[in-house]
């Protein structure tokens, strides 16, 4: 072979080799997702299930009741009682036993008195109401009573000597002006007998009058006005004993004392108000939480819940005492309470706990093994195989059980998802169940 016709035939060999690569290199470029073997991986049936779980809510705990306590009338503090708790000291050679002033912390029972306050104002004004009430009892009784038959008598006799007194004035007077017409009697002397009459005449009027009030007896009106000064006597005895009563300050309700704010000589009034000490009844506690606007609805009042405290894992149980209709426009939440018994004095109010509530999804619900749920921006998603395919879709989350979790919107009873590490996986990839899990019948 010539030279020149060999030189001809390797150009040609190099143009066709370098066609043929170009050709594979846009053939390899070409196989996408879909020419790929399938990728082997692990799905799951979404399932019909009833779903049970538990949410917790953060909160404090409130007392059954809370009381300022203050005084209702003005005094001196004059004494704090001594309680039931004692206290020992031993220190080197010293060693005594104190028993403690009603104080700070210490449980009360109710009506135990807790502050006295001086008496002796009190006491006097008692007194004198009281000797008030005995002078109105007395005149009352006195006019109901009215005039005994021997007075009655007395005025009658009275009357009958003034009638005669008057007769013997009118026959001196009719004498006297006789001897006047004779010119036998002074002008001044027949004065005299005139105003003997008057005189008699008026008495025998006065004791009329007084007969005739002793017989008919009071009126109504004096009845009233003399019944009415004992009311008022009465009352006013009544109100000076509910004062004195006052210097004593009583528990209202069996409780701690949370707060103490006197001392023996401090003055305490009514106006201005003067606080004494605040109590709580803690032998029931409520705690108080917030719930947002998607739970409300599971939450009724006398449903169960369980109560616990930032120190404990080991829950109480309690009972929802109160649910607020109203919501509040910064959280977006309502308050809600639940009652536990605190017997034990285990919670202590103000301090910070959890309400555990277990919700229960519909019957029937949707579910799926929480495993195969991911998120992307935020949001949940799914991988769903759809003819050996996956697809990614949206889905929006209910109750999560753990293992499992309810499915309110985006997928359908009997479709297949995807529960292996989502990083392998891109939407159009073709996949092979590695093993698929048949669809359960409603777990109740």
């Amino acid at each position: 072979m010539s030279p020149m016709r060999l030189l001809y035939s390797i150009l040609i060999l190099s143009v066709l080799l370098t066609v043929g690569c170009q050709k594979n290199a846009q053939g390899s470029a070409a196989v996408g997702p879909k020419d790929r073997p399938a990728t082997q991986v692990t799905t799951a049936l979404v399932e019909s299930r009833t779903l049970t779980s538990s949410i917790e809510f953060v909160g404090y705990f409130l007392p059954a009741r809370r009381s300022v306590i203050v005084s209702e009338v003005d005094a001196l503090v004059s004494d704090i009682p001594l309680s039931k708790q004692s206290i020992k000291v031993k220190s080197g050679h010293l060693s005594f036993e104190k028993t403690l002033v009603v104080g700070l912390g210490q449980k009360v029972e109710k009506g135990q008195v807790l502050v006295k306050l001086a008496e002796r104002d009190f006491k006097q004004a008692l007194a004198l109401a009281k000797a008030q009430h005995m002078i109105a009892t007395r005149s009352f009784e006195l006019l109901k009573a009215w005039r005994r038959p021997e007075e009655i008598r007395r005025l009658r006799a009275r009357l009958s000597a003034s009638k005669t007194s008057l007769e013997q004035a009118k026959r001196d007077l009719d004498r006297a002006k006789e001897l006047l017409r004779k010119n036998a009697f002074l002008t001044s002397d027949l004065e005299r007998f005139q105003s003997k009459y008057q005189l008699a005449s008026a008495d025998f009027e006065r004791a009329t009058a007084e007969l005739d009030i002793a017989v008919s007896g009071p009126t109504k009106a004096e009845l009233a006005e003399a019944q009415s000064r004992l009311e008022l006597a009465k009352i006013e005895v009544e109100r000076r004993e509910t004062a004195l009563t006052k210097t004593k300050i009583r528990a209202p309700y069996t409780g701690v004392i949370t707060d103490f704010y006197v001392e023996v000589g401090d003055r305490v009034t009514a106006l201005p108000r003067v606080e004494v000490l605040e109590i709580m009844d803690v032998a029931v506690v409520a705690l108080q939480a917030n719930i947002p606007e998607r739970y409300i609805h599971k939450i009724k009042v006398g449903e169960k819940a369980e109560v616990l405290d930032t120190t404990s894992s080991k829950p109480i149980p309690g009972v929802v005492l109160r649910v607020n209709q109203k919501v509040d426009f910064n959280t977006r939440a309502y308050r809600a309470r639940v009652a536990v018994d605190n017997s034990s004095g285990r919670f202590k109010a103000g301090q910070f706990g959890r309400a555990r509530f277990p919700f229960q999804s519909k019957a029937s619900s949707v579910a799926i093994p929480g495993k195969a749920v991911i998120y992307e921006s935020g949001e949940a998603h799914v991988f769903v195989v759809e003819k050996g395919v996956v697809t990614l879709a949206r889905v929006e989350l209910g109750l999560n059980e753990g293992d499992w979790v309810e499915i309110e919107k985006g997928l359908q009873v009997g479709q297949t998802v995807v529960i292996d590490d989502p990083s392998v996986l891109a939407v159009g990839m073709k996949v092979q169940s590695r093993k698929a899990k048949t669809a359960g019948k409603d777990k109740q």
